[in-house]
């Protein structure tokens, strides 16, 4: 039976209509933008059968792949629960050596598989298959990085993974007789010498924090007196491939709120780092382009543990990418307004949008005229939408199910 009625046409959460994504299509969104936590239109649990649903429809083959992919990505979130999903699979064991490359991503595992199962961690029973996977996996870490992680998690610890599967090795043997030597970490750096100006110049100085490391702890050396210059300079050398965009922005805004200038040399570092990975949109910027920002009341929840919302991420991406194509920015929710977001500061940003409803027309009727079309959006429109001539893009950065592209015809990120 064909349904040619819009009545029968899948809703977004505010009533529009939209249509469905490929299974493949859907769970490779979800790997690339969901947290697996509460969201504005759906809880925790809602989110997490979800992803079990669509993992129902996709072959262990791929849904492996995306999970490796996302994991050589630097994207861990999701691959926990493709894994744990896939426990049956034939491919298990080799889609376990490959996806899990830290002692503590063995904890996070354990934890979404007692929840699964409904079990205590503290009173665990685990498949042979997950055991012996855990076992072979844990003779194969060295010294360093059991006691890295030794102390991660409360619930659970590697002490508990070593009592239930059991593994041999010679770091295994120390860890568990309490003699392996402290890894010279960070940790254990502010452990011993404490959150200090010394603590952090020594660690800048000898080239101890990561990039990842570096961009989560700028508040805390700014606050121990650490000198914006040092970190700058730091900061230039540092290769940024595993830190996403996200997490600068976050770094940024904290940073912002604890003495850090905009016009610092600090801040235009880290800024150009997220202009730099913006450019990748370069290419699909064509002739006159507007950049449409959703700044409804779905884009106001968190990300993550961050303090960061989704707003703020749309905010900074749309006016980056104007400023990258030489564009317009539009703030759009019930109604839209155009944005100059040359004269305003980036952090205050977000002030300038509104937090209604998501009325995607509001945003397509200002822009008529314009080449390209880029929105930033959860898609969660409200009613029909027209569909304009010309290039139309959608960026959705939430991992709400459906997609208006599919049945507008737009382009999808």
């Amino acid at each position: 039976m064909r349904f040619t009625s819009q009545d029968h046409w899948p809703k977004t959460f505010e009533g529009g209509n939209t249509g469905i994504l490929h299974p493949k299509q859907e769970l490779i969104k979800l790997a690339l933008t969901s947290f697996v936590q509460k969201g504005f239109y759906e809880s925790e649990e809602e989110k997490i059968n979800r992803i079990k649903e669509t993992l129902s429809e996709v072959d262990d083959s791929f849904a492996i792949k995306v999970a490796v992919w996302a994991r050589d990505n630097w994207l861990r979130t999701i691959n926990q629960i493709i894994l744990m999903e896939k426990l049956h699979s034939p491919l298990f064991f080799r889609a376990f050596d490959k996806l899990v490359r830290r002692p503590d991503e063995i904890l996070d595992m354990l934890g979404y598989y007692a929840m699964r199962n409904g079990q205590h961690l503290k009173q665990l029973k685990l498949a042979n298959k997950l055991k012996k996977a855990i076992k072979i996996k844990m003779e194969k870490f060295s010294e360093y990085q059991l006691a890295k992680y030794r102390g991660k998690w409360e619930k659970i610890n590697i002490f508990d993974v070593c009592n239930l599967t059991h593994p041999k090795s010679e770091a295994i043997d120390k860890l568990m007789k309490h003699t392996l030597e402290t890894a010279n970490t960070r940790e254990s750096e502010l452990s011993a010498n404490g959150n200090t100006l010394e603590s952090w110049n020594k660690l800048l100085d000898q080239k101890s924090l990561g990039a990842l490391a570096f961009v989560r702890n700028i508040r805390n050396m700014l606050n121990a007196g650490v000198s914006q210059d040092k970190m700058s300079e730091y900061a230039e050398g540092l290769n940024m491939k595993g830190v996403f965009p996200y997490q600068i922005i976050n770094a940024m805004g904290i940073a912002c709120a604890n003495w850090l200038q905009q016009e610092s040399w600090l801040f235009r570092a880290l800024e150009g780092r997220v202009k730099e990975a913006m450019k990748n949109f370069q290419k699909l910027l064509k002739g006159r382009v507007a950049i449409g920002v959703d700044t409804s009341a779905s884009m106001y929840n968190s990300m993550g543990n961050s303090a960061l919302q989704y707003a703020d991420l749309a905010c900074y991406y749309g006016a980056y990418l104007a400023e990258i194509c030489d564009g317009d920015l539009f703030f759009w929710s019930d109604n839209c307004k155009k944005i100059d977001y040359q004269n305003v500061d980036i952090t205050d940003l977000k002030r300038q949008g509104f937090r209604w409803g998501t009325n995607l027309s509001s945003f397509l009727n200002m822009a008529h005229g314009y080449d390209t079309l880029f929105v930033i959006t959860d898609e969660q429109i409200r009613g029909n939408i027209s569909n304009p001539t010309g290039n139309k893009i959608i960026w959705n950065i939430q991992d709400y199910q459906h997609s208006i592209t599919t049945l507008y015809g737009w382009d999808y990120i």
